[in-house]
């Protein structure tokens, strides 16, 4: 993988190897950095989750919208009707 990764191993286990021949194991509680020039794996039966904080540059493609339009504007949620409750 030529990504770096930033993150935080939620559960499971996973192994890394650098490019170097450099190996170690993540496990669950561990904050990491990967550089890129490694490849990984899951060690072990038990799911391996992890969250990545990253830049978005390395995975999203920037949106140019078409010549012309305009951005639409976010919409709030729309709440329930509120009822009044009934007289005694």
């Amino acid at each position: 993988c030529q990504v770096e990764h930033v993150g935080l191993v939620l559960s499971g286990r996973a192994a890394v190897r650098m490019d170097d021949g450099e190996e170690r194991v993540l496990a669950a509680g561990d904050v990491f950095y990967v550089p890129p020039g490694h490849d990984s794996w899951v060690v072990g039966d038990e799911p391996y989750i992890s969250l990545h904080v990253q830049g978005a540059g390395s995975y999203a493609a920037r949106h140019r919208p078409r010549r012309g339009s305009r951005p639409r504007r976010p919409r709030a949620a729309k709440k329930p009707a509120a009822r009044r409750a009934p007289r005694r």
